[in-house]
């Protein structure tokens, strides 16, 4: 118990945490491995790398905020379990270098325990700097000599997150050679930035891959998908044919048998005339795990998933801006959840269709939530979501279009409206919500954010809304001069029994 203290006390403090090692030998001996858990190197340099010469180790610790030397004295490198490096200064990367190779390399520090190495850096080093030192310093032999440092340093790392800016220093010196020294025993690699050049170096140990394509699709990652259990790919452009994979027999066929979660991401604007020919020849991608799905800015005429074998079941897809693309699923008979986000213009009859046959009675989806951030008009007539739990408009909605979508979404709970639009009185909306009958809906919770118009007639719109809404508990508004609704919260208790809480903010 005293352990689990101490780690959240290392957590949640950055105040006095060598105090817990002070107090005794029993006590030190229990903090150490939290104390000590994750190695960090914080740039804090302002300078120009122009105006700083090479760095004695002191001077180079003055520029930056690290806990590597506290590692050396306590003689605690065995605790170490990740290290997290931040540069964003050229200057700060000259420090790292000089930190570096001092303590990995002159002083011998070893975190053999180790696993995780996550690097970030926000520099590109400048043509200028480039010229400066290409001679006197000779800063990519440098840079390459720090990559050595950490491998040498960190020999147990299975686990590589890098987040470089482009930069040919730092690609082809850094980010590229350092992937390729732990490529043997890595099994989790995230590349949040397409930087690693060079040649081609195989995978075989990943077990979790997430990575920034280039705009040509290709990568010198190559990995073999059968121990693939997490793969994100983000900037996946129309020439994306799975070509980071290796197919071992050459049959192009792709069995990802071990993969739960998949998640890509498009480029978007991509049209029908960007995109890679199928006479290319897609590999045939299985897919007999898959439990998570998440695809962002998939082109409708994209023949990826055409080409994937799918599981009967999968338990959660999240859809962003690819419903088009995601109706071709093949296999998939039931989804446990699945998240819509409705784009600008996206809705079309062929969009309605596979809406209604994902939340429609008898859909595939069990269930699901949706965000329509379309300023189109919602076809009423055209709406069968009755699998739908939660719905969210991120544009104008008219207040009074509630009453024509509530009974087509039956199976919805909670409903948000982003800026609600109240009409005059003698508009739609007083047709709309003059009946007096119960909706045929079960929605427990709505929201309203922003909502214009008159404030007395917002007020007789809800009123009119919430007496309809029998099983409604929850009404939260923010809306424009709420204390127009003083009388409607007075009145909740003895008018609107059923209503369990109700709130108002003004704008």
């Amino acid at each position: 118990i005293l352990k689990q203290v101490f780690r959240y006390a290392v957590d949640s403090s950055t105040d006095n945490k060598f105090a817990l090692g002070a107090v005794c030998r029993e006590w030190r001996d229990l903090a150490l491995p939290a104390l000590y858990r994750s190695a960090h190197f914080l740039d804090n340099s302002n300078n120009n790398m122009e105006s700083i010469h090479p760095l004695s180790l002191a001077e180079a610790l003055a520029c930056c905020t690290t806990n590597l030397s506290l590692i050396m004295d306590a003689n605690a490198s065995r605790y170490v379990r990740q290290m997290v490096v931040f540069i964003r200064t050229e200057a700060g990367l000259l420090v790292l270098m000089t930190v570096a190779q001092a303590v990995f390399g002159g002083y011998g520090l070893v975190m053999a325990n180790a696993h995780t190495l996550h690097v970030d850096s926000i520099v590109r080093v400048t043509e200028a700097t480039m010229r400066l030192y290409a001679s006197s310093f000779k800063l990519r032999e440098q840079v390459g000599r720090m990559k050595d440092a950490f491998v040498v340093g960190m020999p147990g790392v299975v686990r590589l997150v890098l987040s470089v800016a482009f930069d040919p220093v730092l690609d082809r010196a850094f980010a590229g050679p350092l992937v390729r020294s732990y490529a043997g025993r890595l099994t989790g690699l995230e590349i949040r930035s397409p930087v690693v050049a060079g040649s081609a170096v195989a995978f075989d140990r990943l077990q979790s891959l997430s990575m920034v394509l280039d705009a040509s699709g290709r990568s010198p990652i190559v990995a073999r998908p059968e121990g693939l259990r997490k793969l994100e790919l983000s900037g996946i452009p129309s020439t994306f044919a799975w070509q980071m994979f290796s197919d071992a027999d050459g049959s192009r066929r792709l069995r990802f048998g071990q993969l739960t979660t998949l998640r890509l991401d498009f480029m978007p604007y991509t049209t029908a005339d960007d995109l890679i020919s199928t006479s290319v020849g897609w590999p045939s991608v299985e897919l007999p795990q898959l439990q998570r799905l998440e695809v962002s800015n998939a082109s409708s005429d994209h023949a990826l998933f055409e080409e994937c074998m799918f599981p009967r079941h999968v338990h959660t897809v999240d859809n962003r801006y690819s419903t088009e693309a995601l109706g071709k699923l093949r296999d998939v008979e039931t989804i446990g959840y699945m998240r819509v986000l409705i784009g600008n213009g996206e809705l079309s009859p062929k969009v309605y269709s596979v809406l209604n046959r994902w939340f429609g009675s008898d859909g595939v989806c069990r269930d699901g939530g949706m965000q329509v951030s379309s300023t189109q008009t919602i076809d009423f007539a055209a709406v069968d979501w009755q699998r739908l739990s939660f719905l969210y408009f991120s544009e104008r909605v008219h207040f009074g279009d509630l009453a024509r979508l509530l009974p087509r979404v039956p199976g919805v709970r909670d409903l948000v409206l982003l800026k609600p639009v109240f009409s005059s009185p003698d508009s739609a909306d007083e047709g709309v919500l003059a009946g007096g009958e119960p909706l045929s809906s079960g929605l427990e919770k709505l929201s309203l954010y922003g909502a214009g118009g008159r404030s007395a007639w917002a007020s007789a719109c809800i009123e009119r809304l919430v007496e309809r809404l029998p099983r409604l508990r929850t009404l939260r508004a923010t809306v424009y001069g709420a204390d127009e609704f003083a009388g409607f919260c007075s009145a909740r208790q003895s008018v609107y029994p059923h209503l369990a809480g109700i709130a108002f903010e003004s704008l």
